[in-house]
């Protein structure tokens, strides 16, 4: 499982290398595989302090750290927050290509529709159920 804070802290000499590996060195994969996915969300300094990056650079960096983990259940806090259209999109594409259980909080319904395929509203501690009929459902 991994767990997505909307409000990671940020060690002060951290790089974004050093960000994004596990906490864990037994958990460590090869450095392409992290470099993979900074490149792909647009992030190639891979030596460059964290707290030099924006609030939207920064919540990449967190973004290639949880999916490098490759976890059977993404727990997500307002994921689209600090995000470009572009990475949304790509961000949406590979969570519906992963197939894993996600649980995430979002007002974002573009994205929410895009993705789910049920959903849980919550309103006044009442819960309902919505199945989401998509092309692929």
């Amino acid at each position: 499982m991994a767990i997505w804070s909307r409000i990671p802290p940020y060690g002060t000499d951290s790089t974004v290398m050093q960000h994004v590996l596990p906490d864990d060195p037994k958990l460590q994969k090869a450095d392409h595989v992290y470099k993979a996915l900074l490149t792909k969300l647009g992030i190639d300094s891979y030596d460059k302090p964290m707290r030099l990056l924006s609030g939207g650079q920064r919540r990449k960096a967190d973004i290639a750290k949880v999916l490098a983990t490759e976890p059977e259940l993404l727990v997500m806090d307002e994921p689209t927050n600090h995000l470009d259209l572009d990475t949304i999109e790509w961000l949406q594409e590979y969570l519906i290509s992963l197939k894993i259980a996600l649980i995430f909080v979002t007002h974002d319904r573009y994205f929410l529709d895009a993705i789910c395929n049920r959903i849980m509203e919550i309103e006044r501690a009442i819960s309902t159920f919505t199945k989401v009929i998509t092309a692929t459902t």
